[in-house]
């Protein structure tokens, strides 16, 4: 009896090692399902009164797979709510709407997420706008001043001191950063993206192809499709906190509808 619980203890801890290798979330969204996993090797019972929470049964009788499936359940939900506000919105091109939002280009420096685009009919996950910021606070710029002169930016020899990228916070001025001299950029390095993710490193996995597509999209289009971005915590709090209560609601659900 005490080897089930160890042995999905392992499974889930695998589970969030594997999504996070895939980069279906991020680092601390793994560490939350391995602890969670470690936490909880078995399923808790409260008693309030003559009621027993939570309410539904665990899985194999283990809290942390009861924990994910809510969250998964919950992160489920988040593409109809946004394909309703699309619809809401008469943004209905397919697949971009039940994946993404639509944004007017000049509102992009304010909106977390991940810029999409579609390719022979599959939309495909482009630029993190956190490392937008990054990169405009690295050339001391703002994303109005590069839509207004797009030709200078795309020129790395227009960069002629860089600033702190810092990180991509919104309310983050580079305004007071000490600059620093431009570092040698080849002439063939549109926009200066390998030269920045060569001096910041890592940029929420930003390759320099990802930049500059994604310069050039936002320069040369009105609005843009931008995936929001919610950390996987969210939807595994509010599991948590399904499961200490209701219990697995998928299996409540399936019950619900006699299919448990």
């Amino acid at each position: 009896m005490a080897l089930l619980p160890l042995g999905v203890v392992m499974m889930i801890s695998l589970i969030g090692y594997i999504g996070w290798r895939q980069g279906l979330y991020g680092g601390a969204d793994a560490k939350a399902i391995i602890s969670l996993a470690v936490l909880f090797p078995d399923a808790p019972y409260i008693y309030i009164g003559s009621t027993v929470f939570p309410l539904t049964p665990s899985v194999l009788n283990n809290f942390s797979i009861t924990i994910l499936t809510n969250a998964v359940v919950l992160s489920s939900i988040y593409p109809l709510l946004m394909l309703i506000n699309n619809i809401n919105s008469g943004n209905l091109s397919l697949p971009s709407c039940l994946l993404a939002r639509c944004h007017g280009v000049d509102e992009i420096e304010n909106v977390h997420g991940t810029l999409y685009h579609s390719i022979e009919g599959s939309l495909t996950p482009g630029l993190d706008l956190d490392a937008l910021r990054m990169y405009l606070r690295w050339r001391g710029s703002s994303l109005a001043t590069l839509l207004t002169s797009p030709s200078i930016h795309r020129d790395p020899d227009s960069i002629t001191e860089t600033f702190p990228a810092t990180d991509g916070r919104i309310d983050v001025s580079c305004a007071s950063a000490a600059s620093s001299s431009a570092p040698e950029i080849d002439a063939g390095d549109s926009w200066g993206a390998a030269a920045f993710l060569n001096a910041v490193g890592p940029a929420y996995g930003t390759t320099p192809i990802m930049l500059r597509t994604g310069l050039e999209r936002l320069s040369s289009n009105d609005t843009v499709w931008v995936s929001p971005g919610i950390p996987f915590l969210v939807p595994l709090f509010m599991g948590t906190l399904l499961a200490l209560t209701a219990g697995n609601i998928l299996i409540g659900l399936l019950s619900g509808f006699g299919l448990y």
